[in-house]
């Protein structure tokens, strides 16, 4: 009993200290670590944060820290901006939390033990971040098909999101919007989601695939000029973070076949 009630004045210290911006992330975990912490929630609605020690007991403290209210629409770029900014040390825990509410985060789960943290927005909407040098081994593979149409026009094309049930034949049954830049979509596994980050200035068509089945896919994908009558679509896929390897590359063939789909839809627009 005098080791657990020294454990929660330790929790209660160095949670304070971090509100107040005098520690840093890495001096944080090390601290609670060291006090039996597992994991804690911080929920930014509640201004409340939960604690859970490896005893199976958890502590709930709240945080008295000004909170600006959460914006409705989730930001990844904007909170990895957030999460590089306090990596750097250049902003502290008081601003990084006022930019994760700006980001839409509605709260954030530090999991100590396994050297993660994930963010969630309001509707859904997720950001896994891993503790620098702790991110597993990625795999990932990029595609491309040149396209004979200029890239405004492939650009066009891919970025209107409802165009997918046409191309993405193994993926895609149906697609509407949702809010924002979120869409529903119908996949042969179940319902899923389509969060798109496009940036029309630089032919960038970024986006998470939310599958029922393997979770969020990470997707970069860019429209490259060849020229001023021709382009080419280039993607790359994230293996999703538990999805075996066979699996991954047993769906890159019919991956293949849909941007041969796309390039004739592409093609076919007068």
């Amino acid at each position: 009993m005098i080791a657990q009630a020294t454990n929660i004045e330790a929790i209660r210290e160095v949670l304070a200290e971090s509100h107040d911006g005098q520690l840093i992330f890495p001096q944080v975990v090390q601290r609670l670590l060291a006090a039996g912490v597992t994991s804690y929630f911080v929920d930014l609605l509640r201004s409340d944060d939960v604690v859970y020690l490896a005893d199976d007991t958890t502590l709930t403290i709240k945080m008295h820290l000004p909170l600006d209210p959460v914006a409705e629409e989730f930001s990844k770029s904007a909170v990895v901006a957030a999460i590089r900014a306090a990596q750097k040390d250049e902003i502290r825990y008081p601003e990084f939390m006022r930019q994760s509410a700006v980001a839409g985060v509605v709260g954030y789960w530090a999991f100590l033990t396994g050297k993660k943290v994930i963010y969630f927005g309001g509707k859904g909407d997720l950001h896994i971040e891993h503790f620098p040098g702790a991110r597993p081994d990625v795999i990932s593979t990029t595609r491309s098909v040149e396209i004979a149409k200029p890239p405004e026009t492939a650009y066009a094309f891919l970025a209107d999101p409802a165009t997918m049930s046409r191309w993405a034949i193994h993926n895609v049954k149906s697609i509407e919007r949702a809010e924002g830049n979120a869409w529903k979509i119908e996949t042969p596994r179940g319902p899923g989601r389509f969060i798109s980050h496009f940036d029309a200035a630089h032919g960038i068509l970024d986006h998470e695939f939310v599958d029922p089945q393997d979770g969020p896919w990470s997707v970069s994908a860019r429209i490259v000029p060849l020229g001023a009558t021709a382009s080419r679509y280039q993607i790359t896929l994230t293996k999703p973070e538990g999805m075996p390897d066979e699996r991954f590359w047993q769906g890159i063939p019919f991956v293949d076949e849909e941007l041969q789909v796309l390039k004739s839809c592409i093609e076919a627009i007068q």
